[in-house]
C-alpha cells in the first residue's frame, strides 16, 4: 500500500510538474480557447457556463503568433479548443492555423469540436491549411446517452453530430470522442462503445466525468455580465431559432 501510495504521489507530481528551463525539447501543451465560452449548443451539464470568461471574445492570429515567444521557441502542441471553436467562423479559423503553420516549433494540433457545424467546406479548409490537424468531437456515445446535449430550441444536437462523423469518415479521417459519463451512460459502457465503434471514423473514445448530474435546464445568467451562451439563446429565439453563432463578436463587447 505505501509503495503503491508513493507511486500514486510520484505520478501526479510529474503531472503537474514546472516547465523545466533546461527541457527544451519536450513540447508545451497550449489549449487555445478560441471563442471562449461561447458555444452554438446548450448542453444542460456545462461547465463553461459556470465560469467568468470572455465569451464573443476572439483569439486573434496575431495572438497566437507570440505563442513562440512566450514559450522561447520550445515546441508546442496546440489545441484549438472552446466553448465551441467554430463560431468563430471559417475566416478567422483560417487566419489561425495560417499563424501556426508559420511557427516552426509546432510539432501538433487539434481541434476539440462539438461537430455540429462541420461539413464539406470545413473540412476541405482543414486539408487544406492543416493536414495533419487532429479531430476530437465531443459526443456522449448513443442518442439515449446525449440526453444532456441539445440546442437552444431544447431538441437533441446527437443526429446532427452522426452526419459530422459520418462525412468524416467519407472523407477517410480518424477522430477521437470524448464522451460525459452522465446518468444516461452510467451501466451503459458496452452500449455506448459499441455504438461510437460503429462510426468508421471514430478510432479512440475517452471518457470524462460529468459532475453536473443534477442539471436538468439552462443555467440561468447571474452576476453583472450575461454570459455569451445566455446572449445567444436570446438571439436564437428572437430569430426563430435562427443560427445564432452568426452573430458578430463586437456585439459583446459591452458585456465582456
Amino acid at each position: 500500500m505505501h509503495r503503491t501510495t508513493e507511486r500514486h504521489h510520484h505520478g501526479i507530481e510529474q503531472l503537474y510538474r514546472s516547465l523545466d528551463s533546461d527541457d527544451t525539447d519536450t513540447a508545451v501543451s497550449v489549449i487555445v480557447k478560441v471563442r471562449g465560452e461561447t458555444c452554438d449548443i446548450d448542453c444542460l451539464y456545462c461547465y463553461e457556463k459556470r465560469k467568468e470568461t470572455p465569451g464573443g471574445a476572439r483569439v486573434s492570429a496575431a495572438q497566437i503568433g507570440r505563442l513562440a515567444a512566450l514559450f522561447r521557441g520550445r515546441p508546442l502542441a496546440v489545441e484549438i479548443h472552446g466553448g465551441e471553436p467554430l463560431t468563430a467562423g471559417r475566416e478567422h479559423i483560417a487566419e489561425i492555423l495560417r499563424e501556426l503553420a508559420a511557427l516552426p516549433k509546432v510539432v501538433r494540433v487539434t481541434l476539440q469540436t462539438n461537430g455540429v457545424l462541420l461539413d464539406e467546406d470545413w473540412l476541405d479548409l482543414f486539408e487544406e491549411l492543416c493536414p495533419t490537424l487532429q479531430i476530437g468531437i465531443s459526443l456522449d456515445g448513443d442518442a439515449q446517452g446525449n440526453a444532456w446535449r441539445v440546442g437552444y430550441d431544447g431538441k437533441p444536437v446527437y443526429p446532427r453530430v452522426a452526419q459530422a462523423l459520418n462525412l468524416l469518415a467519407e472523407r477517410g479521417r480518424s477522430v477521437g470522442v470524448i464522451a460525459a459519463v452522465t446518468p444516461a451512460v452510467l451501466g451503459r459502457a458496452e452500449a455506448v462503445l459499441d455504438h461510437l465503434a460503429g462510426f468508421g471514423s471514430v478510432n479512440a473514445v475517452s471518457f470524462v466525468p460529468c459532475f453536473d448530474t443534477t442539471i436538468r435546464r439552462p443555467t440561468a445568467a447571474t452576476g453583472r455580465r450575461a454570459p455569451a451562451s445566455r446572449l445567444l439563446q436570446q438571439a436564437a429565439v428572437a430569430s426563430d431559432g435562427g443560427p445564432a453563432w452568426a452573430i458578430h463578436p463586437d456585439e459583446y463587447a459591452e458585456n465582456r
